[in-house]
């Protein structure tokens, strides 16, 4: 196992320790207790719609399946098997990918190729989305009253990051850069082990440019999509913190979640963002509300809702067969 696996694991763990070790623990007690198994029982729900939504991203970026009830539900399926492997393996939230394609081709007969392009394409609308998401919480930063310049300037910078991050994305694939690596690496000693692997990298790569050519209206609704589940995931901050007793407007909340997504962002690397999340929100309720307990509460909450869900997620996987050992063990060839 490499260095790395441990490291940032045991990095987001720290980080969440430093978190609860700065926390009243009776304070944290009773803001847990307030919210309740039927605000629970919302949240969860609310889920539920966010969730719908991170699927039609990815379903509108999949031209080769049909916009149908079904194919929703099966994409469905494979998303949540796939995402929570993203979010308990430490390979920079990429863990689940090869599941997902290895379930859309073993189970409905859809060419892995076509399903990672789908995959790509959904990732880049959520990150345009994320700057959407982002510069209303910084336009809203700018308007809020009592903030200094020093705190609309880091706002203005988590935005430049955001944006910055994109680009990258965005352009990588523009310029086609998987496959100049890849023929770069074609040109070593080891190239001539390297060639299926080369032509699959450049097959994606011509799949990416022929969608963001022939799909622009399904590229749009990607992205809308994709931020509506921004949206969604700032409803449910908002939810959680009015079970809290919070007196916050939805825009302080919208102002605390463009932050926290822009932090899970940027912590990609540790699973589920394990600590960097919860400091985000500690941050964000502390500078909003001077209260930090009820922003640790709040972190606790939603992350119990992740991992129910995770824990939902994997019985799912175990009853379709799917784990990334048996994936990695697995020709994916078309």
């Amino acid at each position: 196992m490499r260095i790395t696996h441990l490291l940032f694991p045991v990095l987001g763990l720290g980080l969440l320790v430093a978190v609860l070790w700065h926390t009243d623990v009776g304070q944290l007690r009773a803001h847990i207790e307030a919210v309740g198994w039927r605000t629970f029982a919302q949240i969860c729900a609310l889920w539920l719609l966010y969730f719908a939504a991170d699927v039609i991203n990815w379903q509108a970026a999949l031209p080769q399946v049909p916009r149908t009830p079904r194919w929703f539900a099966r994409l469905w399926l494979v998303r949540m098997i796939g995402d929570a492997y993203n979010n308990v393996t430490p390979t920079a939230a990429l863990g689940g990918e090869p599941v997902k394609a290895w379930l859309m081709k073993r189970r409905y007969g859809v060419p892995w190729r076509d399903t990672g392009a789908g995959i790509v394409i959904a990732r880049t609308s959520t990150m345009f989305a994320l700057i959407a998401f982002v510069a209303i919480g910084v336009a809203l930063v700018w308007q809020r009253p009592g903030l200094s310049s020093h705190q609309q300037g880091l706002a203005a910078a988590t935005l430049l990051a955001v944006v910055v991050g994109a680009a990258a994305i965005f352009l990588a694939q523009y310029f086609k850069l998987s496959t100049r690596l890849a023929r770069a690496a074609g040109n070593t000693r080891w190239g001539a082990r390297l060639v299926r692997a080369i032509a699959a990298v450049e097959d994606i790569d011509h799949k990416l440019m022929d969608y963001y050519r022939a799909h622009r209206r399904g590229l749009l609704v990607s992205i809308a999509a994709a931020w509506l589940a921004w949206v969604l995931g700032a409803l449910e901050a908002w939810l959680v913190l009015t079970a809290l007793g919070a007196h916050l407007s939805f825009a302080d909340v919208w102002i605390m979640e463009a932050f926290v997504q822009s932090v899970r962002a940027a912590s990609f690397f540790i699973p589920a963002s394990l600590g960097a999340q919860e400091a985000a929100i500690l941050v964000m309720v502390d500078w909003l509300l001077g209260a930090q307990s009820m922003g640790v509460a709040t972190a606790l909450v939603r992350r119990a809702r992740e991992v129910l869900w995770i824990a939902l997620s994997l019985l799912l996987s175990g009853l379709c067969a799917a784990t990334p050992r048996r994936v990695a063990a697995l020709d994916l060839r078309d």
